[in-house]
């Protein structure tokens, strides 16, 4: 087993299941993205309708995350993910099975998504507020970059295979697989051992959902690096991860390779992804974890204004590549940032804030996709990479305890500890 080092988090039986049953449902889920979005572009041949479909599951965050949040400190967190993947896997085997019988219809795409959407939203803050419920303290900063990576990762290795699968078995058949993959990721959590939550210190289950919600925000609200961390998961979901809702634009029209270009381009995508994970895991300071932190968010804009441009299919590659490594570096070193910089009571909640944020990635979506369709989708594309430039260094010049590190942290293993001013 491992004893030390970044994957020492493996070490734990438990920790070990619940990253299995995670990944299943995470690439899951984010494989079926690229699988709506190209049976929408069979059926209605608008960019606009692409990137619709695509914010349309991301919706249901904005209400269901906090909501999630709350139950996660309060009920059984293993039970909330039970529930929600089993609710996902009905509605992918519907879409699935009624693509197959060809009897879909664009509005079952959108009804079904959103319903998929739903339950992903409600298990996200459980699902990463289990991560300190199986694991030693010791162990603690380990898992929670491998954890946090998990949920970047998926979305980049889950469209990956996409691709392929549906140049050869077709979309419906994409779908069955999807849904699939979520019957042993429940069978999993049946055999995950958590223990009792315990929120010692807090006033879950004696307050309003309101009066808790709350208190998370005023945690928050008076950490600058929180709310930095929240503020730049704001930039990342509405501004620049909307690029991924047009790629089924890009394969078909700009760099005209079909259903197959488009599974290399998110498959370059994915290795990309994988080789953040490993760096974020392997970052043996706080210091370190800051300055990946930084170097992935500057470098975000100027990639997406490169993929805008280039008509190149090896270029287009190597850029995805770029693009899941930094998206994966950035997205990673956010996440395990804030789970090590809460308490375990706020946990859930604290979290479910910083998801709530994943629900404003629609507003980019859709304002690409309308973008696309009076621009094209290079001068869309990079117009919205200009736009990430411009507001990446806003946000680093007005937070600046996003990349300081104080001397007695700087080699501590991730201690993250908020300054409050």
């Amino acid at each position: 087993m491992l004893k030390a080092g970044p994957l020492r988090a493996f070490n734990s039986k438990q920790f070990r299941l619940l990253w299995v049953s995670s990944l299943l449902s995470i690439v899951s889920f984010f494989m079926v993205l690229v699988s709506r979005g190209w049976i929408v572009l069979e059926l209605t041949d608008s960019p606009f309708m692409v990137t619709a479909v695509s914010a349309v599951p991301m919706l249901p965050i904005l209400i269901a995350s906090p909501v999630g949040g709350i139950a996660a400190d309060r009920i059984s967190r293993r039970l909330i993910l039970v529930a929600g993947d089993a609710v996902s896997c009905l509605s992918l085997l519907i879409l699935g099975v009624l693509i197959v019988a060809d009897a879909i219809e664009v509005w079952h795409i959108f009804a079904l998504s959103f319903l998929h959407g739903l339950a992903f939203a409600t298990m996200m803050p459980a699902r990463m507020a289990m991560v300190p419920d199986v694991l030693e303290a010791s162990d603690m900063a380990s898992g929670v970059a491998i954890f946090s990576a998990v949920f970047s990762a998926g979305m980049f290795v889950g469209p990956a295979p996409a691709g392929l699968l549906i140049e050869n078995f077709g979309v419906g058949q994409t779908f069955i697989i999807a849904a699939a993959m979520l019957v042993p990721a429940v069978a999993i959590l049946f055999v995950v051992n958590v223990p009792r939550l315990d929120p010692v210190g807090a006033n879950v289950g004696h307050t309003s959902m309101v009066a808790d919600l709350v208190e998370a925000m005023s945690h928050i609200r008076i950490r600058p690096l929180l709310l930095g961390l929240v503020l730049m998961g704001v930039v990342l979901s509405a501004v620049n991860m909307p690029y991924q809702s047009v790629l089924p634009v890009f394969a078909r029209d700009v760099l005209g390779t079909g259903a197959a270009g488009l599974g290399y381009l998110t498959t370059a995508i994915g290795i990309g992804a994988l080789v953040g994970s490993l760096t974020v895991a392997s970052a043996g300071n706080d210091r370190q974890l800051r300055i990946l932190l930084m170097a992935g968010f500057l470098t975000f804009g100027p990639l997406i204004v490169a993929f805008s441009i280039s008509g190149v299919f090896w270029l287009s590659l190597l850029l995805g590549f770029l693009l899941g490594l930094v998206t994966q570096v950035t997205l990673t070193s956010n996440l395990t940032i804030i789970q090590l910089a809460v308490p375990n009571y706020l946990r859930g909640r604290i979290l479910s804030i910083r998801m709530i944020v994943i629900g404003l990635g629609p507003i980019g979506m859709v304002g690409l996709g309308l973008g696309t369709e009076i621009l094209g989708a290079q001068t869309a594309l990079g117009l919205m990479g200009t736009a990430s430039i411009v507001l990446t260094l806003i946000l680093v010049w007005a937070f600046p305890d996003l990349h300081r590190v104080e001397p007695d942290t700087a080699n501590a293993a991730f201690s993250v500890r908020p300054i409050v001013r």
